[in-house]
């Protein structure tokens, strides 16, 4: 077996080697200064991530902030079912009774009512069982009572008058005004157009028109008519006449030797003004004629006859 022997020169340089050392610390002096640091090396690379710490402890609450702007208006929700209705309340006092709005009255022999003879005033529209007073009004402030009556359940009611120149108010006697010998049946006559009124113990009212003859004609005209106007050179202007000025009246349909009076209303005023006064012929025509001693305004002129027949006719006077 071969053994293992280094070679020289390798052994030649260990030796030396060693000797080198030898040398260099025997000759080696005292310690020098530390020298300066180096500088830093680059840093490593970053070792893994530790575990997570404990968490901390929770800060204070920061300050409010300013509030923010008032949003829109949301859109409005669907109405809810109606409420149960509630209980009926307690009734309440009973009002005083109203008046009738439709009151209305007729006269049996309209429209004539004459002072000879009866006639039968009706009227229907009044308060049940309403007190009723029937009057005649002969200028707005005459008003004899001629009797009173009661309505019935239905608010109708009848009054009849047995005799129109002998009922106890048309027959009393105006002492004040004319003289003990001048009964209001008298001036109801003198008036020609009068009102018969009806007012109720309730309020209700009714009135209606009557031309007041001294007996009932027997053969009053239906077809009397009468014309009024002025009659000039330049021609004949019909329901029309000047203030103070001339105005024929002529009127046909009468009943022939019959008395005609002529007469004026309005103006503002319910009493009449007598104009003229004429006696219809065969044919039963009339005429007459007046001065107009009035104001501007639109007028009814009359025609009245002593048997019955009647007429009017507008007037404008200007």
């Amino acid at each position: 077996m071969n053994k293992f022997r280094p070679p020289r020169m390798g052994v030649l340089l260990l030796v030396f080697s060693m000797f080198t050392l030898l040398l260099l610390a025997a000759c080696a002096g005292s310690a020098g200064k530390p020298g300066l640091p180096g500088n830093a090396g680059n840093p490593g690379a970053s070792g893994p991530a530790g575990a997570p710490g404990a968490p901390g402890e929770p800060g204070l609450p920061g300050n409010s902030g300013e509030p923010g702007n008032p949003g829109e208006p949301g859109n409005p929700g669907p109405p809810g079912p109606p409420g149960p209705q509630g209980s009926r309340g307690l009734a309440g006092p009973q009002g005083s009774p109203g008046v009738s709005p439709a009151q209305n009255m007729m006269l049996s022999t309209a429209p004539y009512v004459a002072l000879d003879s009866g006639f039968m005033v009706a009227g229907a529209g009044y308060q049940p069982n309403e007190s009723v007073t029937v009057f005649m009004d002969i200028d707005g402030e005459l008003q004899p009572s001629l009797g009173t009556t009661q309505a019935s359940g239905a608010g109708s009611w009848t009054l009849m008058i047995d005799n129109l120149g002998e009922n106890k108010g048309m027959a009393a006697a105006l002492n004040a005004r004319v003289g003990a010998d001048v009964t209001l049946a008298a001036l109801a006559l003198d008036a020609g157009l009068v009102s018969i009124g009806a007012l109720g113990s309730k309020g209700s009212t009714s009135e209606v028109a009557a031309m007041v003859v001294k007996t009932m004609p027997a053969k009053a005209s239906t077809a009397a008519a009468l014309l009024v106007g002025t009659v000039a050179d330049s021609g004949f202007t019909a329901g029309a006449a000047a203030i103070d000025g001339e105005l024929g009246i002529w009127g046909s349909g009468f009943v022939p030797g019959e008395s005609v009076s002529f007469a004026l209303t309005g103006g503002g005023s319910t009493s009449q003004t007598a104009l003229a006064t004429g006696t219809a012929d065969a044919s039963g025509a009339v005429s007459g004629t007046a001065t107009l001693a009035i104001t501007a305004g639109a007028y009814t002129v009359w025609a009245t006859g002593d048997m019955g027949s009647s007429a009017s006719t507008p007037l404008f006077a200007k």
